[in-house]
């Protein structure tokens, strides 16, 4: 009762005000979300732009923003990687990218060394090589050497790895093997996906050992490794 006479409150206005009040709270949330998510993007973008990215062998697979690095194509420095020292300082990189670069390296553990050297502790290493089982992997007259997936456990620290060659050390996260790396027919492009997922289930090792053949063998193999200092 107001002033003497009863108040009376329409049901439907009483229920409209609570849908604004609502809505005005769902607005405001998605307002401090939005602001939220804006930050974490500016964040993520800064952090990118602050990353070195070393380029190894680039040949014409040159990646913008990165310090792409080959003898015979067009780079940003041109030097004959076979030769160290490199040009670059010490713990310089946040990543290393070596496309089909190592095997044209007489020598590989010299190699892994400088990669160790210029790259921050933690700084990530992608790898890409013919695999030992490959049919262009010693046929190529510039080829030294091929690669499976236990080429670098002298790098390891784990306990039942022996055989090391200095003080460098990476971590494996990750290999993956690729059964035809050039795809000639587009007809063969669903049937290589799904032998890709398959060599890919089980542990590497354990493919490499015992199936590898059976496939003709396997066109390529890639490593991510992480730079233990």
């Amino acid at each position: 009762m107001v002033n003497g006479c009863l108040r009376y409150e329409v049901p439907y206005l009483r229920k409209t005000n609570q849908v604004r009040s609502r809505h005005d709270d769902d607005s405001r949330e998605r307002k401090a979300n939005h602001v939220l998510l804006q930050a974490m993007l500016e964040l993520r973008a800064n952090e990118a732009k602050e990353m070195k990215v070393l380029n190894l062998g680039c040949g014409n697979q040159y990646m913008k923003g990165a310090v792409n690095v080959d003898y015979y194509y067009h780079a940003n420095v041109k030097w004959d990687l076979s030769k160290v020292s490199w040009p670059f300082k010490t713990s310089s990189f946040d990543e290393v990218h070596a496309h089909h670069i190592i095997e044209h390296l007489p020598d590989t553990l010299q190699t892994m060394k400088e990669i160790w050297r210029v790259t921050k502790p933690g700084g990530k290493v992608f790898i890409t090589t013919p695999h030992c089982s490959s049919m262009g992997a010693l046929s190529h007259v510039t080829h030294y050497r091929a690669f499976a997936s236990t080429t670098f456990n002298c790098f390891l620290e784990e306990p039942s790895i022996i055989e090391h060659y200095g003080k460098e050390r990476f971590k494996v996260k990750r290999t993956r093997l690729k059964w035809i790396k050039w795809r000639f027919d587009k007809w063969l492009l669903p049937f290589t996906a799904i032998v890709d997922f398959l060599i890919n289930l089980p542990p590497t090792l354990l493919v490499e050992r015992f199936f590898a053949y059976y496939f003709g063998g396997f066109d390529e193999i890639y490593f991510e490794l992480e730079v233990i200092k």
